[in-house]
């Protein structure tokens, strides 16, 4: 989870930007690919939020087009291929509220206001951690979906520390391995970033990278999902 927001005014995140800053001063960039989960990572990537919405890409702003419930959406390629359950977990993710809607169920529901901290919740009890049937974010979701918590059991009883690393083998599947080329090829060299599941690019070109997205989504896991573009950072 990201965690930057609460670090950003700490003394480590000052120190960090301030490294970041220097690097870039430097021109000192680097650029990895992380062979278990097929993420990209570079510069841009791991630069601090509070500099990434100061960054221009060949001197235009830049906005950041994201996949709502990213992880949560590519839950529906381990769920039962029919029945009510499928229909009302497709409609909560595309929907873009897989988080509220498993903190409402919750028997101890966090604060709405405070999204970040029901999403890291969330993800340490359902998506990234080991099973805990004491969990109130698992105790939820495993009410609201029953089959598709049965489906996660057993994907994490082989191992549960793999379950999230598969997640994000199929997220970069899709957001590196098929959204990028084809927006290469549709861009016509207009340069953009990946960041994981959202894309930056120039703002004039936000409709065509939206709709890339959400095409190559729908082959995927048979939906088109909810997109946020704002400002990158934001």
């Amino acid at each position: 989870m990201d965690r930057e927001n609460g670090l950003a005014n700490t003394p480590a995140g000052i120190a960090y930007a301030n490294m970041t800053i220097d690097r870039l001063t430097r021109r000192d960039f680097f650029f990895s690919h992380d062979r278990r989960t097929g993420r990209v990572f570079n510069t841009f990537t791991n630069m601090p939020k509070t500099l990434r919405k100061h960054a221009l890409l060949d001197g235009r702003p830049l906005v950041e087009i994201d996949v709502k419930n990213s992880q949560p959406v590519l839950l529906k390629t381990f769920s039962p291929d029919a029945g009510s359950e499928r229909e009302s977990f497709i409609a909560t993710v595309r929907g873009g509220a897989f988080y509220e809607v498993v903190n409402a169920a919750s028997d101890k529901p966090l604060p709405e206001a405070d999204r970040e901290l029901i999403k890291e919740r969330i993800f340490s009890q359902v998506l990234f951690g080991p099973i805990n049937p004491h969990f109130p974010m698992w105790k939820a979701f495993s009410r609201l979906f029953p089959a598709l918590a049965n489906e996660v059991i057993r994907q994490k009883a082989k191992s549960w520390n793999a379950f999230p690393l598969e997640l994000q083998r199929r997220e970069a599947a899709i957001m590196i391995g098929q959204v990028t080329p084809s927006l290469i090829k549709e861009l016509e060299g207009v340069p953009f970033l990946t960041i994981h599941d959202s894309i930056a690019v120039p703002a004039e070109f936000a409709d065509i990278v939206a709709a890339t997205i959400k095409r190559e989504f729908l082959r995927v896991v048979g939906f088109e999902p909810s997109l946020r573009i704002s400002g990158v950072g934001a």
